[in-house]
């Protein structure tokens, strides 16, 4: 029986939490795993761990995420393109017999509570994987923000180049 594990947001924890937990998760059910990793410009740190864990277990791991996001360090993977990378892993769950999302929770992070809006909507309950899995109750109301769409002059690029050589280029 397939299920699924949303791994979302931008919370710190460590390698040895995340691998504990997940496979806690991968033990109490089943071979049939898929991790869904939704993100909108990189994946976070404990998501690059979560997709090596992962695959170090053998369990299908699908990416969401926009045309221009990065995907450094994160293992072989299914990648979805979405604007809405969270609104498209819930969809593509729908398929699943359970799921569950697992969020690495932080108060100032968006995305957590964005996960958490649309999870919540969805009927899927949400587990702080910063903090042993506690589980995580939206408040009444939560709503999932709009997020603004910038100019392209307003978007920063990921470039190579250095600063000592802009500032360099810049001076001849």
């Amino acid at each position: 029986m397939e299920y699924h594990i949303i791994i979302s947001g931008q919370g710190i924890t460590t390698r040895a939490n995340v691998e504990a937990l997940i496979d806690d998760h991968f033990i109490a059910n089943g071979k049939d795993g898929v991790v869904l990793l939704p993100f909108y410009r990189s994946p976070s740190q404990a998501q690059k761990w979560a997709a090596q864990f992962a695959k170090d277990n053998e369990k299908r791991i699908v990416t969401f995420s926009p045309n221009d996001a990065s995907l450094p360090d994160v293992p072989k993977s299914d990648n979805i393109v979405d604007e809405e990378p969270i609104q498209a892993a819930i969809n593509f769950s729908n398929s699943a017999e359970n799921v569950v999302g697992f969020l690495l929770w932080d108060d100032e992070d968006q995305e957590s509570a964005d996960t958490l809006a649309l999870c919540s909507k969805a009927g899927i309950k949400c587990f702080d994987l910063t903090t042993g899995l506690v589980g995580i109750n939206p408040s009444e109301g939560l709503e999932v923000s709009v997020r603004p769409s910038l100019p392209v002059q307003e978007v920063l690029e990921n470039s190579i180049e250095s600063t000592d050589e802009k500032i360099g280029r810049a001076h001849v």
